[in-house]
């Protein structure tokens, strides 16, 4: 059985290399075969060179990083050439700034591996003591959820969390998915509850900035209001009517 953990990443050579560390870590762990794909989309710095570097340093684990190249920018177009990359049994995604504890990769991929679940989502709104993150910025995803519940039926608590393991099953729908940017998180959630996948939400710790310098691009009013659109354009485009 081979698990293929996807690390989108843009600009992220001031941290890709300690990133890689931690996850080979967390992935040393597991009990089946593992590689890392970072989708490399957009990027203007130099991440594809630290790859590399890191690589020549940790001959032991070169031939588990493999890196993919996409000139367009976009989280979720990242991800989804990713998905379509893999020929892997597991496949996972998540956010390169770590914010989810990835400590948590091998028990929920294990989760999979026992069966039961087809999807197995991290979740910050479960145990929010575990959550270093702003009150608003909770109330923000608290509604952001309730309104993916009243638009198109997603009843997870935490929908956007960027830490998401899955069978081959739930990555085959993954890599139909429309959006390219943030938003593919919630419409991939809506396909897998329109298909009757068996989706599984476990609590993660969750440290809001876990790299120094870092800051979210992310505008509360603005970027709810898109969100909103954007629930509103995959409720359409996928016929959930």
């Amino acid at each position: 059985m081979l698990f293929d953990l996807c690390l989108p990443a843009r600009n992220e050579g001031a941290i890709i290399q300690d990133v890689l560390r931690r996850l080979v870590k967390a992935l040393n762990d597991i009990s089946c075969d593992w590689r890392i794909i970072v989708a490399v989309n957009g990027t203007t710095d130099d991440t594809v060179q630290r790859i590399e570097e890191y690589r020549q340093m940790s001959p032991d684990h070169a031939s588990r990083i493999v890196f993919i190249e996409r000139p367009e920018p976009g989280k979720g177009a990242a991800i989804k050439f990713a998905a379509q990359y893999s020929q892997a049994d597991l496949f996972g995604f998540i956010d390169a700034d770590l914010s989810a504890d990835p400590e948590m990769i091998v028990p929920m991929a294990n989760r999979l591996i026992r069966g039961g679940s087809d999807l197995v989502i991290g979740s910050r709104l479960i145990n929010i003591k575990t959550t270093n993150r702003g009150f608003l910025r909770t109330l923000s995803s608290q509604f952001f959820n309730l309104m993916a519940h009243l638009i198109l039926g997603v009843k997870v608590k935490d929908a956007q969390c960027g830490l998401k393991i899955m069978n081959s099953k739930a990555k085959n729908l993954l890599s139909k998915c429309r959006e390219e940017g943030w938003f593919l998180d919630i419409e991939f959630l809506a396909k897998a509850v329109q298909d009757g996948l068996i989706v599984t939400e476990v609590p993660v710790p969750w440290i809001e900035f876990r790299y120094a310098g870092r800051k979210s691009q992310v505008n509360m009013v603005k970027d709810g209001w898109q969100a909103v659109k954007a629930m509103l354009r995959i409720k359409r485009s996928n016929k959930y009517v």
